[in-house]
């Protein structure tokens, strides 16, 4: 049986290091935007592989976007050696107070 999921990564690195794994893999997997210093990409399962390999090769930082509990979580797929990762903003209410 073929998974047939979506994968969903956050790729974090330096601008030069996030142009050689871009390069690498524009013609595989969909990158959708980017945010200072984090990309954000999808692609079908059986790709997943090809992204961690590229992600070593370009040393950057490859995070998967997973849903747990109704929440997104990020865990770390491999680190870069810059140690850049994506943290998710937190965000404050009118009175200043965190959720």
């Amino acid at each position: 049986m073929i998974d047939d999921r979506v994968r969903r990564f956050l790729v974090t690195a330096p601008d030069d290091n996030l142009h050689v794994f871009h390069v690498a893999v524009c013609l595989t997997l969909n990158g959708l935007e980017r945010r200072e210093q984090t990309r954000i990409y999808t692609c079908m399962a059986e790709d997943a592989s090809f992204a961690l390999y590229i992600a070593e090769q370009a040393d950057v930082t490859l995070q998967e976007i997973e849903i747990v509990n109704d929440e997104e979580t990020y865990p770390v797929r491999r680190l870069g050696s810059h140690g850049l990762t994506w943290v998710r903003p937190s965000h404050r209410r009118r009175d200043g107070e965190q959720r």
